[in-house]
């Protein structure tokens, strides 16, 4: 049997991405069986619920709405078989299947309209501006040449530990204000900035601190 589901499709999922709190939504599953289909869904941490599909010639249909805002999963069973996520968001069948997301936010919630329509600039902060000679601390170097190529040194267990660094700064990125603006940039998008060992600063140590080498809360604001 042919089936046909994918949630960035507005002809299987009638809002794309989020819904509000009570919000009406309407999923259809493609499909040329006669086979019953259950809508499975549960809110993250909480049991499974399962819903009935109406069947029509071509699809599967459920209409409907969640009273409380949170993180939901759901998948489907066609025929006693269940159907998850699968490559590029189809629907595919699996014993070990993964489920779809839908987060449901509160009624009353809305993002800040200064955001919408915006040009967002993503900085790696290490390696976007330096402005103050700042020491690196243990356990980490510092490139002398601004334009030399990063190095990937293994430590004696084959690991790399990503410690090499460049330099870039909080004041580095306040000096190129006016070159971020000559981009229509509205929006500064930063990679973490707290304390941590690496240059990527993904491995965070502390997230109620900026990391020293980028500079302190003064510098932050």
């Amino acid at each position: 049997m042919n089936i046909y589901y994918n949630p960035l499709d507005k002809k299987c999922k009638s809002i794309t991405g989020g819904i509000k709190q009570n919000e009406n939504l309407v999923l259809n599953v493609y499909g040329d069986g006669d086979e019953p289909c259950l809508f499975v869904y549960y809110k993250d941490g909480g049991e499974a619920q399962y819903l009935h599909m109406k069947k029509s010639a071509d699809r599967w249909t459920i209409q409907m709405s969640f009273s409380e805002p949170g993180l939901y999963f759901y998948y489907f069973i066609i025929g006693g078989s269940k159907a998850g996520l699968g490559r590029l968001r189809s629907l595919e069948y699996s014993e070990h299947i993964a489920s779809y997301q839908l987060l449901v936010s509160a009624e009353d919630f809305s993002t800040p309209a200064w955001f919408k329509g915006g040009v967002m600039y993503q900085i790696f902060p290490d390696r976007f501006y330096r402005a103050k000679d700042i020491p690196v601390g243990k356990g980490k170097w510092l490139h002398k040449n601004w334009n030399e190529m990063p190095e990937y040194r293994m430590n004696a267990q084959g690991k790399i530990l990503n410690n090499d660094f460049f330099g870039g700064d909080l004041a580095g990125i306040t000096e190129k204000l006016d070159y971020l603006a000559a981009l229509n940039v509205s929006v500064i998008y930063l990679n973490p900035i707290f304390r941590a060992y690496s240059n990527h600063r993904y491995d965070t140590g502390d997230y109620m601190q900026i990391d020293p080498l980028l500079g302190d809360e003064a510098d932050f604001e």
